[in-house]
């Protein structure tokens, strides 16, 4: 009777797994010099992590991105060659808005043009995607978006496409780090958690209110970044949340490059008087049972977040009307040459068979001719990787808008806060904000004037104003946006 149960279980299994494929996602992200892979396999539900695996693009040999996505990927199957990509938040800009609550097909509709309202570009040069994170009484929607640009995005595609890779969708990094927190917490949270995810390249900062994502910001940073460095930025981004949000901050967590972010937990620690707990990205219930894959180097928050969840996530970059010349574009042309050479191979056994052995010549010299037509193709893509180097430059451009905002953070003295940045494409740009004392508010535009980005900049008002505990400086700067990049 055990023999039959057991018989029965396995043939049961197999028709489960007939019937119910296992779903292999693979997510990439490239950033920078770091390209990192991981992939799951599973059925809904049920998943697990197979691999994860990161390259550092070597200075000195000057590896070209092409090699280490032949590293990557050279061996995959055809299942494991469709990717989502992760856009780290540092090359996106993200805005939080109010828009009338309409069906879905209205607010897709509204949100390129509101877009464009935060950023100075024309319509073509940006993708953009929309997640609404509540439904309030008065008939709105808060919706979150996230805007990049287009040229970025369509770079990374490609490049992808000339290693034989088939995009299926880019994802935002915010949206990515908050599913990997939703698997990791596990059950519906009530508390307001500041998460943090460090990696070589960036610091990803997120305030999560229960199962709401309510505050985001991406900082790029060097190598070299000090931890109390991180810790300021960290501190900076937390002032913000509070300007908008009346909530405290209940919890802590710090994940990602694991030698990094203990450090950056200590520091934290000292900084709030709330709970800093270090997280182990790969310490996630939800990965399977599989011996735990060991990451320490770079942040996988993003792309475990799309391994377990991706089905979920609502915001795709890729521009709509070009999903679908995406998902098959890339494996169009090998899937066409490999059609014709199983035809040609189906056409010389049907031929072996029907006319003997005496035609093996002819069917041979026609099988050379078949593989003649796809040596040009051949060539085109052995030309098109040696290119991928260039594309790698391509990648690591960095947005105007975003290289205008870092200038205004950057440059500002200690104690200025700024709560209104606004742009006019190509043509002027208002800042207002608050200032300990009008001298700081004029040493701010002093800063400003040396920035590359921003012209004929000068304080159109500076006023006193009492405030809780001390007296503040209400100041608005304003000047043109240089038309060079």
């Amino acid at each position: 009777m055990r023999w039959k149960n057991n018989s029965i279980s396995r043939i049961a299994g197999l028709f489960r797994k007939f019937f119910k494929p296992e779903k292999r996602t693979v997510a990439v992200e490239i950033d920078n010099d770091i390209v990192k892979v991981a992939e799951a396999l599973g059925t809904d539900g049920s998943r697990r992590l197979v691999r994860a695996e990161e390259i550092t693009l070597s200075r000195e040999d000057a590896e070209p991105l092409s090699d280490a996505m032949k590293r990557l990927f050279g061996r995959s199957p055809a299942a494991g060659r469709v990717i989502d990509l992760n856009i780290p938040r540092h090359s996106l800009a993200a805005r939080y808005v109010n828009l009338p609550s309409t069906d879905e097909g209205e607010l897709g509709r509204i949100v390129p043009m509101e877009s464009l309202k935060y950023i100075p570009y024309n319509a073509e040069d940006i993708t953009c995607g929309y997640r609404v994170v509540e439904r309030t009484p008065d008939g709105y929607s808060r919706v979150q978006l996230a805007i990049a640009e287009a040229k970025m995005i369509n770079g990374l595609v490609r490049a992808a496409e000339r290693a034989g890779l088939a995009v299926r969708s880019a994802r935002a990094g915010f949206e990515t780090l908050f599913e990997w927190y939703l698997a990791f917490r596990g059950a519906a949270q009530k508390e307001t958690a500041l998460v943090v995810s460090v990696d070589p390249n960036y610091i990803d900062i997120a305030v999560i209110e229960g199962d709401k994502l309510t505050f985001t910001r991406g900082v790029s940073c060097r190598a070299s970044m000090a931890v109390g460095e991180m810790a300021e930025q960290i501190k900076m981004s937390v002032n913000a949340y509070r300007e908008d949000s009346t909530k405290p901050i209940e919890t802590v967590f710090v994940t990602g490059s694991l030698e990094k972010a203990s450090q950056l937990k200590d520091a934290l620690s000292s900084v709030f008087t709330v709970p800093v707990t270090l997280v182990d990205q790969a310490e996630n219930p939800d990965l399977g049972a599989e011996p735990r894959i060991a990451l320490s180097n770079a942040s996988f928050t993003g792309l475990l977040g799309i391994a377990l969840n991706g089905d979920k996530m609502k915001i795709n970059l890729i521009p709509p009307g070009s999903r679908a010349f995406y998902a098959v574009g890339a494996l169009k042309k090998s899937l066409l040459i490999t059609a014709c050479l199983l035809l040609a191979v189906c056409a010389a056994v049907a031929g072996i068979t029907v006319k003997k052995l005496h035609d093996k010549v002819r069917i041979a010299a026609y099988l050379d001719a078949e593989l003649g037509k796809v040596d040009p193709n051949v060539y085109k893509t052995r030309v098109m990787l040696d290119n991928m180097e260039k594309i790698n430059a391509t990648i690591s451009a960095r947005p105007h808008a975003i290289d205008i905002l870092s200038e205004s953070v950057a440059a500002a003295p200690e104690g200025i806060f700024v709560t209104t940045l606004s742009y006019e494409f190509r043509k002027t740009f208002s800042l207002r904000g608050t200032a300990p004392s009008l001298n700081d508010a004029f040493d701010y535009a002093k800063a400003l004037e040396k920035s590359p980005y921003l012209l004929n900049v000068r304080t159109k008002y500076a006023a006193k104003r009492a405030g809780t505990n001390e007296e503040l400086v209400d100041f608005e700067i304003t000047g043109n946006i240089s038309g060079d990049k």
